[in-house]
């Protein structure tokens, strides 16, 4: 066998075996066996998918020397080739399907035939119509971070960050880009100076936002030294977050002296806006080397302290019959039109998850009682995962989960969307996912620890930050078509 030959087959081995675990379509001639692997690629408008076709022997059946492979009828926007072809046998060749920025989103089958009979093997070409972009910013923007929130004001375009952690500690820094989506201003990032009482350094807090009174609600969250943050320094309001409504932003420390929920990180904080009412479950508390996790549900009522009462916790007590295990680094999103809270992933005590729950009657009003109950996806399987990011569409119901950490800890970067996300329809599914891309995109780097806002009236999501193989990032990015559509 000559060197060409040799290198050949190297790179073939190569593309063979980062194809992992997926599934492959096989097919047996009389004479060889023939394999295509993946059965299906999910991609982005623009990239290009690989499958790479085995051909081996049957025992005691000599093989044909060279074979030469076909495809016809490729859909619009849609180019191939093989490497080699033709192929002298036993061995594989790698099949690149490369599609254009507008290519017609869908999904393809796609047949492959040889010129040694009619027999064919069939595979799939999934593209979806998402787009990454990267945000080049003007200023000097925040230092990587993990751990931190952000929230999206879609009024002022403006994206607020505060707090996380870098690898130089943790903060309690508050950011804003400007212009963040704007195809008209060039956003810029810049850090506001906020006088009076401030919360203290944190991470793994959350946050929410009242965009008809410009006020972020942070809760809970990990200081410096690895502890809890205070009873007296768990709960702020930044009024005039986005500058809009005179005066500067100013801190309010809140503190219910009633029972409230035990102070943790980790959790899920949704805002049902029109009853002004946090809506938070699960979690985890830190007490030195103990860890607790939490499944509880609390609602903080007057969250965001506008009103004539203070903010004052109510716990939940949803109807017998299946809870959720207890929680970490899951995600939650609020459906105001249902009153629902979908909650999917996350680390348990028996290891990390990807199944997805649904709270009704979530904001606990009336005289409904609030049942959690668990949803019967098709689709997938999503891989497990936690520290990932989840927003919600109301006008498609559906949910856009981003990136993550696998039960490995080890980053991801790949895309589900949920249809029927709240359960109220026929049937829920993963309706559109991305687990695959190639240099020929923008797509940013993989990642946990990361946050997420989305912009319904656009259909985009946000993602800033996060940590990825140790490194912490302060890229900012945003995903078109984030519903899918």
């Amino acid at each position: 066998m000559n060197l060409i030959w040799i290198t050949i087959l190297l790179l073939l081995s190569f593309f063979v075996t980062g194809c992992g675990d997926e599934n492959s379509s096989t097919a047996v001639e009389t004479s060889f066996l023939w394999t295509i692997t993946p059965e299906e690629r999910s991609i982005i408008q623009g990239d290009r998918a690989r499958y790479t076709i085995g051909i081996s022997s049957i025992s005691g059946i000599p093989i044909p020397k060279s074979l030469t492979l076909t495809l016809d009828d490729l859909p619009e926007g849609v180019t191939a080739s093989f490497f080699p072809n033709p192929i002298l046998l036993p061995a594989s060749s790698l099949l690149t399907l490369s599609t254009e920025d507008d290519t017609p989103s869908g999904e393809y089958t796609l047949t492959i035939g040889h010129n040694l009979s009619e027999n064919t093997l069939q595979t799939s070409l999934h593209v979806t119509p998402f787009k990454w972009g990267q945000v080049t910013a003007s200023g000097k923007g925040p230092a990587g971070v993990q751990g931190h929130s952000s929230v999206y004001d879609s009024g002022a375009d403006q994206l607020i960050v505060f707090g996380g952690e870098t690898n130089g500690g943790t903060l309690a820094d508050l950011w804003v880009l400007d212009h963040v989506i704007s195809t008209e201003e060039t956003p810029s990032w810049r850090k506001i100076a906020v006088s009076g009482n401030t919360p203290a350094a944190r991470s793994g807090h959350r946050a929410v936002y009242n965009q008809g009174n410009s006020r972020m609600i942070i809760l809970g969250g990990i200081d410096p030294d690895g502890d809890m943050v205070g009873e007296d320094d768990s709960l702020w309001i930044l009024t005039n977050a986005s500058g809009g409504y005179g005066g500067d932003p100013a801190w309010e420390d809140w503190v219910d002296e009633g029972e409230r929920p035990q102070h943790r990180i980790g959790f899920s904080m949704v805002y049902d806006t029109q009853n002004n009412r946090v809506i938070i479950y699960g979690g985890a508390s830190v007490s030195g080397e103990d860890t607790t996790l939490s499944n509880d549900v609390w609602v903080l009522k007057n969250a965001d302290g506008s009103g004539v009462e203070p903010p004052t916790w109510e716990k939940i007590t949803p109807d017998t019959g299946s809870i959720p295990a207890k929680r970490t680094g899951h995600t939650a999103v609020y459906d105001a039109g249902t009153n629902t809270m979908i909650i999917m992933g996350g680390r348990t005590a028996k290891g990390v998850y990807s199944d997805v729950w649904i709270l009704s009657n979530a904001n606990g009003l009336g005289e409904t009682p609030s049942i959690w109950t668990p949803l019967d996806v098709t689709g997938g399987p999503v891989p497990a995962r936690e520290g990932h990011s989840a927003v919600y569409d109301p006008s498609t119901n559906r949910m856009t989960i981003f990136g993550g950490l696998d039960s490995d800890g080890e980053p991801l970067d790949d895309i589900w969307v949920l249809d029927n996300a709240n359960g109220t329809g026929d049937s829920s599914s993963w309706y559109q996912k991305v687990t695959y891309h190639t240099s020929a995109v923008s797509y940013p780097e993989a990642r946990g620890l990361h946050t997420a806002a989305g912009a319904s009236e656009t259909n985009q999501l946000i993602v800033f930050g996060g940590l990825s193989e140790g490194s912490y990032l302060n890229d900012v990015w945003i995903l078109q078509h984030a519903n899918g559509e």
